[in-house]
């Protein structure tokens, strides 16, 4: 029975590996093209740029969670008269 759930959590494991390997791959392109096409020679342009890929990720990781966390049910304006 433990050899096939490890099978099965590698799988997973292994697929949120790759999603993020794409999602670095694409925020690299995107912070490569945004300092070309802003011409911006800082030092440190890129760097921030993934800090802030980063970032907007974390904040909507954070909204995601807010969300699937509120209670179910009417909106607490309605009357249950």
């Amino acid at each position: 029975m433990r050899i096939p759930l490890l099978m099965l959590l590698a799988a997973v494991l292994a697929g949120c590996q790759s999603y993020m390997e794409r999602m670095e791959m694409a925020d690299d392109q995107s912070c490569r093209k945004i300092i070309a096409d802003r011409n911006d020679h800082a030092p440190d342009a890129y760097t921030q740029c993934r800090a802030n890929f980063q970032q907007y990720r974390q904040q909507a990781a954070v909204r995601s969670i807010s969300i699937d966390t509120t209670p179910a049910g009417p909106p607490h304006h309605w009357s249950l008269d």
